[in-house]
């Protein structure tokens, strides 16, 4: 069993895949900012349920009580309706420097968390096996 077959390793690495993938989704963005009619691409946000669906992690309930939430659960939550327009430029672009720029950003910082996970998950693994 290597670590990237353990399932907490696969969800690193597809964090880490998908982290690559919008860079160079931003860095395109970005390259297309004068471009007439051009409109700015994204890929779709990973979620922690969908990872753990497809990760096949389950969670094990061991009192009804411990799922429950007070206003009915993270669903409620509109993620659509926190998110701003974006400005159309005269001629027709749609790239905003400024939230490419956050973007890139914030896919920088779940980056480098996602392989300094990587990196503890490896050491905590090495002193196991040191161990036996």
């Amino acid at each position: 069993m290597t670590i990237a077959s353990s399932a907490l390793g696969g969800m690193m690495k597809e964090r880490l895949n998908w982290s690559v993938q919008r860079q160079s989704l931003i860095a395109e963005n970005i390259a297309n900012a004068n471009t007439p009619e051009y409109a700015a691409k994204d890929l779709k946000a990973l979620t922690f349920k969908e990872t753990l669906s497809e990760n096949k992690v389950g969670l094990k309930m061991t009192h009804e009580a411990h799922f429950n939430t007070p206003r009915g659960g993270v669903g409620e939550y509109d993620a659509k309706a926190s998110k701003s327009g974006y400005e159309i430029s005269p001629d027709g672009n749609r790239v905003v420097l400024e939230e490419q720029m956050m973007k890139m950003n914030r896919t920088n910082g779940m980056h480098a968390t996602a392989t300094n996970l990587l990196k503890k998950y490896n050491a905590m693994y090495r002193i196991a096996l040191k161990g036996q």
